[in-house]
């Protein structure tokens, strides 16, 4: 739908889609030579007869380490290398995550661990980095990935530090348990992001309004809520489920906000897991 509506944009050579790093390259020349793209997997071209994605690549080790060596370093206090070691989340399992209707599908892969602290070890000595970010949407996706890079990363950017975004929690298969985290910390790991800290709020001490005067109820469905705010997705299917909904039902009916439901497959499914969604 997006591929239809955009390509007929004035002005726009074509569209790409999916993993096409192997072709970049040709691409760009090709694009610049005013030569046919068509027949490269992933772009798409106005009057084609059929817009095919890339398929995932499935050796991602044999992708070249980025070159940052023309980007404006000096422009900037400090300097970050973004890293990804895989692609695609380990679950796949999440119906609401738009994940699975990406180019790549709900399909993960992931970077051998040598080569990936190849590259840290490569960008910190060319760059002379020491700040990383991990880009995965988890990054204990792979826990093959998550305890090398605890072993291997301080030797391979001694004296740096690296962000990433995981999942926190002990449940198996992916879990990463109190211990683990703090090991992680040993190794370089400053923080971990949720994504919130991309935002900010302009703070206003002396608002012209007076906070007893402020209604900030909602009509939602015929219900009032004391404030535009809902707990959703929440979804079901086992006993920690069960419990965490109930908290959170509380919560939300002792502060008058509302709650939702996300994917109810489980109870489709198995219509005794019904009682963890009520």
């Amino acid at each position: 739908e997006v591929i239809e509506e955009w390509i007929g944009i004035d002005g726009l050579t074509a569209l790409v889609g999916g993993e096409v790093e192997p072709d970049l390259v040709h691409i760009v020349h090709a694009a610049a030579a005013g030569e046919s793209l068509h027949e490269i997997p992933g772009v798409f071209v106005l009057g084609a007869p059929a817009y095919v994605p890339a398929p995932p690549l499935r050796d991602l080790d044999a992708l070249p380490f980025a070159d940052y060596s023309d980007f404006p370093w000096e422009r900037y206090s400090n300097r970050i290398i973004p890293l990804i070691s895989g692609r695609g989340c380990g679950w796949g399992a999440c119906t609401f995550c738009s994940d699975v209707t990406s180019t790549a599908g709900r399909t993960f892969r992931s970077r051998s661990p040598d080569n990936v602290l190849a590259e840290i070890r490569h960008e910190s000595q060319r760059h002379d980095a020491k700040l990383f970010v991990f880009t995965d949407l988890k990054l204990n996706s792979s826990l093959a990935m998550w305890e090398a890079l605890i072993r291997g990363f301080p030797s391979a950017a001694p004296g740096a530090r690296w962000v990433a975004s995981v999942h926190v929690g002990a449940t198996a298969p992916n879990g990463l348990s109190r211990a683990e985290l703090q090991a992680a910390r040993a190794a370089g790991l400053v923080r971990l992001t949720t994504g919130l800290e991309h935002y900010r709020f302009l703070h206003r001490a002396l608002p012209e309004i007076n906070l007893a005067d402020v209604d900030a109820s909602s009509l939602l469905f015929g219900k009032t809520l004391r404030a535009p705010i809902i707990i959703s997705s929440m979804t079901g299917g086992t006993d920690l489920a069960y419990r965490i909904n109930q908290n959170l039902a509380e919560a939300a009916q002792a502060n008058g906000i509302g709650m939702g439901l996300g994917s109810q497959r489980a109870a489709i499914k198995d219509p005794k897991l019904t009682y963890s969604y009520q």
